[in-house]
């Protein structure tokens, strides 16, 4: 049980805690962020095009496993679903799309805030997780912000040293 107001889990692991608290468990935090932000891939047009036709399937699952591999992709698939939209869709896949594309500034800004955390602890463990994300494998805005997180940490390194 949750005897004395206490944490079952560390603050850390819960999915919309405030990064003040995050500080106070930085392995387990940078453990989480890692799985959360890891690129598998970057994803080919014809594996978006593919994702987004699966929008229309009959199955159910079908749909449901495309919706949520495109709200992982986010940006990098934002493109595929606004012109998919504009070639006039079946109504279901219209929706999908819709619900999609109203999720993904949520899901930017906790990745973006999920690259200040990770900034803040400055581990190198937290530096290994935003290598690849400052290579563009997850998005424009993404990159950017993981390339100014890694320089800034290689600013205060080096000046940590003198």
């Amino acid at each position: 049980g949750n005897l004395q107001g206490r944490p079952s889990e560390p603050e850390a692991l819960r999915p919309l805690c405030p990064a003040h608290r995050m500080d106070s468990y930085p392995q387990q935090t940078v453990s989480m962020l890692d799985r959360r932000l890891r690129p598998a891939s970057e994803p080919s047009p014809e594996s978006i095009n593919r994702l987004v036709a699966d929008l229309d399937s009959d199955l159910f699952l079908t749909r449901q496993k495309a919706r949520e591999e495109l709200e992982k992709l986010g940006e990098a698939a934002e493109v595929a679903l606004k012109k998919k939209l504009g070639d006039r869709p079946s109504l279901e896949m219209k929706r999908n799309i819709e619900q999609i594309l109203a999720r993904m500034p949520t899901q930017s800004l906790r990745t973006l805030r999920a690259v200040e955390v990770l900034e803040q602890i400055g581990s190198p463990e937290a530096k290994q997780v935003l290598e690849p994300l400052a290579k563009g494998m997850c998005g424009l805005r993404l990159m950017v912000e993981a390339r100014a997180s890694l320089e800034r940490l290689k600013a205060q390194s080096a000046a940590d040293k003198h």
